[in-house]
């Protein structure tokens, strides 16, 4: 399976009514999104985000996110 289908399922199942993120919207923008950091570095970004906390990371990709801030 290939990311685009990998994220079409999520976001399939995620839309569906059945069951949602528990973080809301925030988590399918991040599932939609393909530009810069990974999926995972984008929900973890958010969950902390959503907690009012700063993620801390040597990641470029990843500091570039709002809330993030690169070491």
């Amino acid at each position: 399976m290939s990311k685009a289908e990998a994220r079409a399922a999520l976001l399939a199942v995620l839309s569906s009514g059945l069951v949602a993120p528990l973080d809301g919207l925030p988590v399918l923008d991040a599932i939609r999104s393909t530009e810069g950091c990974g999926l995972m570095d984008r929900l973890i970004a958010g969950d902390y985000q959503t907690r009012g906390l700063t993620t801390l990371t040597h990641d470029r990709k990843m500091g570039s996110l709002t809330g993030v801030m690169r070491l």
